[in-house]
């Protein structure tokens, strides 16, 4: 953890350069063939909406290009590949800041204890261990993350979240969209990460959240075991980030209590739609819904 942080001017400088350089590697994924077959998974999951439905322009316009990043800047090798492809076309403050990312790969981080630091630096505690790639003298536990969007979020409060981080030798940034949840903590990310990663390893579809599970209060999913606890879920999360990334749908869905105490949210054994729920008339975001869908199949369980 660093001592002292850079000024937001310096800051502000870093996210600066960010933005020049991400064209460059964005078409040096296209060059290198790594874009087919995130984009065409992001094109058919819109083709399943339709009309009001369809998903919102500045989503998948987000998405996309943190797609089309990923295979790259998560990548030691590749960061190298991409600054010996682009060095002729960047300025030299650039390519040395994609020289700081050959070291240190961005990350996908799921978190869940946000601290306010300074000036638009936040602290954030990852879920899970470091990704594959991470230098082992580099904290991890707690990121010093420069954002003002997720210091405003921060202020107003919520039980965990997802985002996509770089760093630029002194502080992390965030890059695209930040997903915050009111409803989900922690282990229910957790959960969630072990869902996509199981349907993987046996072959099925990669699962979307579609509706919720009960659990029973605390201890739901068991509680944390060592097990849990080791589950790389920021390398889970980038080698199937459209799950994660679908989450934005469920941010202001609010904690829901049954008789056992908080209930928790996973991937979906029981599946409905606004239009189309066990209970009629649903508002995924008004908290006396969900507690009467709770109510609805308190006798539901979950192996």
């Amino acid at each position: 953890m660093p001592k002292r942080f850079p000024s937001a001017a310096d800051c502000k400088r870093s996210a600066a350069r960010t933005d020049d350089i991400v064209p460059a590697l964005v078409t040096y994924a296209d060059r290198k063939r790594l874009l087919t077959g995130v984009l065409p998974e992001l094109e058919a999951l819109d083709g399943e909406y339709a009309g009001s439905e369809r998903l919102p322009r500045e989503w998948k316009e987000n998405a996309a290009t943190m797609l089309a990043l990923l295979p790259v800047v998560t990548v030691p090798r590749r960061v190298a590949g991409a600054v010996r492809s682009t060095g002729d076309h960047l300025t030299k403050s650039n390519l040395d800041l994609m020289r700081v990312w050959r070291r240190v790969p961005w990350a996908f981080v799921a978190f869940e204890t946000v601290e306010t630091a300074e000036h638009d630096i936040v602290l954030i505690s990852p879920i899970g261990p470091p990704p594959a790639g991470w230098p082992s003298d580099l904290f991890w536990k707690r990121l010093p993350v420069f954002s003002p969007r997720l210091a405003d979020l921060a202020r107003t409060g919520f039980r965990s979240g997802l985002v996509l981080v770089f760093w630029d030798g002194t502080v992390f940034h965030t890059y695209g969209m930040i997903l915050t949840f009111h409803g989900f903590d922690g282990k229910d990310l957790q959960f969630f990460a072990s869902s996509v990663d199981d349907a993987d390893a046996a072959g099925e579809g990669i699962p979307f959240l579609a509706g919720v599970v009960p659990g029973g209060g605390d201890g739901a999913h068991g509680g944390e075991t060592a097990d849990t606890a080791q589950l790389p879920v920021s390398d889970i999360i980038r080698n199937h980030p459209l799950p994660f990334l679908r989450l934005f749908e469920w941010q202001n869905v609010p904690t829901t209590t049954g008789r056992g105490g908080v209930w928790t949210f996973s991937a979906s054994m029981v599946e409905w739609t606004p239009h189309d729920s066990p209970l009629g008339a649903f508002d995924p975001a008004d908290q006396p819904s969900w507690n009467r869908f709770a109510q609805d199949i308190q006798d539901f369980t979950v192996d």
